[in-house]
Order: structure tokens, then sequence, then C-alpha cells
């Protein structure tokens, strides 16, 4: 189920975005993409929202996935990002070189 969707400006910063996407839908677990992958920011929206984000951290980190794990989140990511690519199509008057969105699942 995507929780949340929106569209931001290009250049901006993708956690506070997806911090409020996360305190507006109040799920408990999230499966995020990697630039939301780190252990203050998994403990921050763990105290403050109760919510359990699962960011694949990068390949090289010391709390990188094995890569069944890693082949089991890209293939998830996948299906979103065609949904959000469709959303994205249906609610923006904005071609895919305008606003980035932000992603959180």
């Amino acid at each position: 189920m995507i929780c949340a969707f929106g569209l931001a400006e290009a250049a901006a910063e993708e956690r506070p975005i997806g911090d409020f996407l996360v305190a507006q839908d109040r799920y408990e677990p999230y499966l995020a993409e990697k630039g939301f992958s780190s252990v203050a920011w998994e403990q921050h929206r763990l105290q403050s929202y109760g919510a359990l984000v699962a960011a694949t951290p990068k390949d090289n980190s010391k709390r990188a996935w094995p890569e069944l794990e890693r082949r089991w989140a890209s293939g998830k990511r996948q299906i979103i990002e065609g949904v959000i690519e469709q959303l994205k199509d249906l609610s923006s008057p904005w071609s895919a070189t305008g606003p980035r969105r932000s992603v959180v699942f």
C-alpha cells in the first residue's frame, strides 16, 4: 500500500518531507529509499511517531543488508515506483523533469 504521496521541488530536502508524510499517515512500518537510511533518523521516527522506517543502507555500509533482503526491497520499490509514476502523471501538470517526488512506502 502506498500510504503517502507528495510532490516537491527538485532541491527540496527529502527527510523533512518524509517526516511530514509519516507524521500525517501514522502507520507503523515503512519501506523507504536509501536516502532515509540513518540510525539517528530511524530512532527519531520510532520515538516521535512510533514508526519503523526500514531503509536499505548503502551497500558499503556497516549496516548493509544481505543480498536476499536487498533484492526483496528492490522488487517492492520497482512496483511502487511504477505506481508513483502513474500518480504523478495523474495528479500533476508537471512533466518528469518538473518537481521531484518524495518517496516513503
